[in-house]
């Protein structure tokens, strides 16, 4: 009996609910195995017997070019080993997209699209029949998705070549549902998360407030989403991160070569955006829906660029710190003596009084507020390098932020 390699794991299923659903068919195969030829081997041992064999050329050839002193000869051994590598190497691959296909049309099978179907959401028409076993499965994996800092989701990660899908499990079933980030929906759509994310347009960034945790930022039709995504371990946030960051950039189409734009200086981020006739160019004329783009996107870019309160919160959170840090561990100059000596319990020399513990309670309530804006503004700042990106598309110089 002969089996392609790639087909190893569904012949052993195969084999396996044949022998449960038909007694005379199992009893033939055990009367054979019982045969002194099959050398007491199972027909379960003898279907990746092409397989193994595979794997021991390599390392014979290997052998005998070492033990060979003609150069010649153990030239063509060699090449004859680095063959049987490259053999091995596609057979290993065709396993694996196999086991990935095989693996892909169990999820179809358990694919639940009855809320696709049964939104009025435009950027989802296209999935309501959505078929996973025509894309090519990446990575996939458990993670959390943080829809707000009140409400975290489990969900089982596909990440395909050019789609991410944010499955629920429930029961045996593998549900695609979208998210609100408020109680609320609103009519257009846009405080829904959508469990289906085209890569085309998507990067990734770290969360600076938890390393296990990273962002998925994406465009889509003109609007920008930000996904908060958490995994298990620091280690699965980096092949994450890294795999998605691949994977969009082998979709991404390489723009056409142009004249180098000019860089603007920082300065110029801080004057107003003119109009046409300020601008010297008093003659009207249409705008063309490219224009119309720009400057949409312009008048998004604008109060990023303008200073606000937001830039002083940095400053403000390290002064707390500073603060927080004299309450709990005073200098030798403020307190005129050495270090504290070892097995106090506080580290200024004695017990604090109620008003201390009160005033340090404060500090360290408003320092976390301060830091949940901070997360705020560095949400934000996700949106401005997209907007940038787009602004990119139109040729059009990128005025810089500081």
């Amino acid at each position: 009996m002969c089996c392609w390699p790639g087909r190893q794991s569904f012949a052993l299923e195969q084999l396996k609910a044949k022998q449960r659903r038909e007694p005379r068919f199992c009893a033939f195969v055990q009367e054979a195995e019982s045969r002194p030829r099959c050398r007491r081997l199972q027909l379960k041992d003898m279907i990746p017997t092409e397989m193994q064999r595979l794997t021991k050329y390599p390392l014979l050839l290997q052998s005998i070019g070492q033990n060979t002193e003609e150069p010649a000869e153990r030239e063509k051994v060699e090449q004859a080993a680095e063959c049987c590598r490259e053999i091995l190497h596609h057979v290993n691959q065709a396993v694996r997209d196999m086991e990935d296909l095989l693996r892909l049309k169990d999820y179809q099978r358990r694919l639940d699209l009855s809320h696709l179907k049964q939104s009025s959401d435009p950027m989802l028409s296209e999935f309501k029949n959505l078929d996973i076993t025509k894309r090519k499965l990446v990575h996939e994996g458990p993670l959390t998705w943080r829809v707000t800092k009140d409400k975290a989701v489990e969900v089982h990660v596909l990440l395909l070549d050019d789609l991410l899908l944010l499955l629920q499990r429930q029961d045996d079933r593998l549900l695609l549902k979208s998210h609100s980030r408020t109680l609320t929906p609103t009519p257009d759509g846009k405080t829904m998360l959508r469990p289906v994310l085209r890569l085309t347009s998507a990067m990734t960034r770290e969360v600076a407030t938890d390393h296990k945790a990273f962002y998925v930022i994406f465009t889509w039709d003109q609007e920008a989403q930000i996904y908060e995504l958490v995994a298990q371990t620091v280690s699965e946030r980096k092949n994450w991160c890294n795999l998605i960051t691949e994977t969009a950039g082998s979709l991404k189409v390489p723009a056409p070569a142009s004249r180098p734009k000019p860089r603007p200086s920082p300065s110029s981020t801080r004057e107003p955006l003119l109009s046409s006739s300020e601008n010297g160019n008093g003659g009207s004329r249409e705008m063309s829906p490219a224009d119309g783009r720009i400057e949409r996107t312009l008048s998004t870019l604008l109060p990023f660029c303008r200073p606000g309160p937001e830039g002083q919160l940095a400053a403000k959170a390290l002064q707390k710190v500073l603060s927080l840090k004299q309450l709990l561990v005073p200098s030798e100059e403020d307190s005129g003596a050495g270090p504290p000596p070892e097995g106090d319990g506080v580290p200024g020399g004695g017990p604090r009084s109620p008003t201390q513990t009160q005033e340090i309670r404060e500090e360290l309530l408003s320092l976390e507020e301060t830091i949940k804006q901070l997360e705020e503004v560095e949400e934000e700042f996700c949106r401005l390098r997209l907007v940038l990106s787009q602004l990119g598309e139109n040729t059009v110089s990128q005025p810089g932020c500081t």
